[in-house]
């Protein structure tokens, strides 16, 4: 004879085993993306702005909506997520007359200045940002003898600017710096160095796969099945009980 305690035990099991299953259905692998930590100042890119012509091209031209990171306002900039991730950077014009560059806090490894060619493009260089979402760790200097960096998630020193757009898909951020142009106001364009960088969860630096669902497993209908004629045998024998009690 079946005991009903055991019996209720084992319907309660394979209850919470169907409710894993179904909720297991649909799970998918997150795909590496880039955000902007809180802090930044929305804004556009200046009418002065000088776009290239592989930043036209991107549809990135004077109005552009930006995320403006520099002196007060500097309170974060580009994260990437998850913790492993794999970013390119490509060289996309310049308008200073200064040569500023752009390297790796981590070494303080340098990538590349704006006198290099435009559409030069590093390597999917692997990243640890760390708790994700972590800060790029990456900072820009101008090259007018003063050594002032600017930090993305970090100090920004002097009148040094650095601008964030994210593409829709957040794949693709576009990083604009501005050098202060000596302190001229007009110059505040946001120009100086422009950069795009690709995040991928691979190695050579293509897109991540498109999040792919767990299939639904196939013995999952006949057991729901199973399952309900459990519950109601377990109603009867509880009914019988009762009314042979009574």
């Amino acid at each position: 004879m079946l005991n009903f305690p055991s019996f209720r035990n084992a319907s309660v099991f394979c209850a919470a085993a169907a409710v894993t299953s179904i909720l297991s259905f649909g799970a998918a692998s997150a795909a590496s993306v880039f955000s902007i930590s809180g802090g930044g100042t929305p804004g556009v890119l200046p009418g002065n702005f000088d776009a290239s012509g592989s930043l036209t091209a991107d549809g990135i031209v004077a109005g552009t909506g930006v995320t403006i990171f520099g002196g007060a306002g500097n309170l974060g900039g580009l994260l990437a997520s998850p913790q492993n991730v794999f970013i390119s950077f490509e060289f996309m014009g310049k308008e200073a007359g200064y040569i500023n560059t752009v390297n790796l806090v981590l070494g303080n490894t340098f990538l590349f200045d704006n006198n290099v060619a435009e559409g030069t493009t590093t390597a999917a260089l692997p990243f640890n940002v760390g708790a994700p979402p972590g800060a790029v760790p990456f900072y820009y200097q101008a090259g007018d003898g003063s050594g002032t960096t600017a930090t993305n998630g970090g100090a920004i020193n002097g009148e040094l600017n650095i601008a964030i757009r994210l593409s829709a898909d957040q794949t693709v951020a576009w990083v604009f710096f501005d050098d202060g142009g000596g302190g001229n106001p007009a110059d505040a364009d946001y120009d100086d160095m422009s950069l795009k960088l690709r995040i991928s969860c691979s190695p050579n630096g293509g897109e991540c796969a498109p999040p792919v669902a767990t299939p639904l497993p196939a013995a999952l209908p006949l057991f729901a099945g199973g399952l309900g004629v459990i519950g109601l045998v377990a109603r009867r024998r509880k009914r019988k009980a009762a009314e042979a009690s009574a």
